[in-house]
């Protein structure tokens, strides 16, 4: 996926922006659909997607992986997994940290995926979960603030002093990676404003 990567990304952030901006993009499911669209936009044939891969490694209950982009380029594959969180229709506060221990058990998730394969990680947010994990004062802040093309180390370290909400997702760490950023924007809608970063996990 490499060679059409940059493209796609792009592709999809437009799209995700214009299903934002008109109400059609709701669920995890909507901005998958996005990012699929985009890939075959790219010039990826839907026979290289598959959806809802068996993790090879993790037992069932825990290891679904939410899209593969299987032989492209030839003899490659790509991992991605997708979190979309938004504001609750009560309006109360989300569980920000129970939320974020998820997406970085997601990345748990594709760490213990073949490391010669590519992985991706997608996340699309509101505004209440992007001032949460930027003003975090914690690993949490670095991750989201950094810029594209740059990357941020995690270990099993990384997220000491974080709430047990979140460590007892991702304990224990599987080994030490980092987190390049490759997109991220900002999507201003007639409904709300959102964010979305696609990150590489290494």
């Amino acid at each position: 996926m490499s060679e059409s990567r940059d493209g796609a990304l792009l592709k999809f952030a437009d799209a995700l922006a214009e299903s934002l901006e008109i109400g059609t993009c709701t669920t995890e499911n909507d901005v998958r659909n996005a990012f699929v669209g985009a890939l075959i936009g790219s010039g990826i044939t839907q026979s290289h997607i598959q959806r809802e891969v068996p993790h090879p490694s993790l037992p069932q209950s825990y290891g679904w992986i939410d899209l593969l982009i299987d032989d492209y380029p030839a003899g490659s594959r790509s991992a991605i997994e997708f979190k979309y969180d938004r504001g609750i229709p009560s309006g109360y506060n989300q569980p920000r940290t129970q939320k974020a221990g998820a997406l970085f058990a997601d990345v748990v998730r594709l760490l213990h995926w073949p490391k010669e394969d590519a992985r991706l990680i997608v996340y699309v947010a509101d505004v209440e979960m992007r001032d949460y994990l930027t003003n975090s004062p914690s690993i949490l802040a670095r991750v989201f603030q950094e810029a594209t093309g740059r990357s941020v180390h995690l270990d099993g370290t990384s997220f000491k002093g974080l709430p047990a909400t979140f460590t007892r997702r991702v304990t224990p760490w599987p080994r030490a990676t980092r987190l390049t950023t490759l997109l991220h924007r900002k999507i201003r809608g007639d409904f709300d404003t959102h964010f979305v970063w696609v990150f590489g996990v290494s």
